[in-house]
């Protein structure tokens, strides 16, 4: 009785995990938590290619009519249901940097119930992302949904900012964490917002008219800097495990800051100079 009160109350994406052939494996032997560190890279790096091919279709705007026939290649249920799909690394990598800030610095040490949550609530807002590409009517103003959305990030960021800040771990670890409290409300708010309607994503006047907002300029700085930097971290940690050879591992990380100076330029070319 007590074996079967346990498996129904088992998180349902624990469960399926432990049903993928493969990933089952890793999950009976090193644990759940041990599937769920190499799912948040995985989808890291998932989320690290849509940015670079994300900035790259935004930097056709300097051409209205190029990025408009763009869209228009893009504008299939293929590509919707992919750009809908994007959202379950987004939501996953985001919910679970939140356990991870949970464990660390909260003492919340019952990664099982967090898994719970963590599913369960990515589970509504996929749902809720859904709901907006299907109405695909809805109208809000772009100045008070980034004011919103700032809001929210700042708040986050500067309460982990005064958890972590004075703690012995180096600057850098701290920015990567500050980064992900502030990416956190950012990048899924950005996500809903650019589903509320059609147009606000793919008519090149509108997303340049509203580039050209001086606020909207200073969130899209900060989402741009704290993404690079956020990203960047996480491609280096993976380098540094992962690279034996010393002088490989040195390379990479130098063609990896080159790439990264190049995205930073294109990000600030977007934001600054093309509205």
């Amino acid at each position: 009785m007590g074996l079967n009160t346990e498996k129904n109350t088992e998180p349902f994406h624990l469960q399926v995990l432990n049903a993928l052939p493969g990933v089952s494996y890793y999950a009976r032997t090193r644990g759940p938590s041990f599937v769920t560190a190499w799912a948040h890279r995985i989808s890291g790096l998932i989320l690290v290619g849509y940015l670079l091919f994300h900035l790259l279709t935004l930097s056709l705007l300097a051409q209205p009519e190029q990025f408009e026939a763009k869209m228009s290649i893009l504008d299939t249920p293929f590509f919707a249901l992919l750009e809908f799909l994007l959202a379950i690394p987004l939501i996953f990598h985001a919910l679970n940097g939140v356990r991870l800030m949970l464990y660390e610095h909260f003492t919340e040490r019952d990664n099982v119930f967090m898994l719970h949550w963590l599913g369960s609530l990515g589970f509504l807002y996929i749902l809720l992302l859904g709901l907006f590409m299907w109405m695909g009517s809805q109208t809000v103003s772009a100045l008070f949904f980034g004011m919103s959305v700032l809001a929210a990030s700042l708040l986050t960021t500067g309460f982990l900012f005064q958890k972590i800040w004075w703690t012995t771990k180096d600057v850098w670890w701290k920015l990567q964490r500050l980064t992900a409290a502030f990416l956190l409300i950012v990048l899924p708010g950005h996500m809903l917002f650019m589903h509320l309607n059609y147009a606000l994503g793919h008519q090149a006047g509108i997303i340049i008219s509203r580039m050209g907002l001086p606020f909207m300029q200073c969130l899209y700085l900060l989402t741009v800097v704290s993404v690079l930097y956020h990203a960047v971290y996480g491609l280096i940690s993976v380098i540094q495990d992962y690279v034996e050879k010393r002088l490989l591992r040195f390379g990479l990380i130098i063609g990896l800051l080159l790439f990264t100076i190049y995205f930073l330029f294109l990000g600030l070319r977007l934001t600054f100079f093309i509205a």
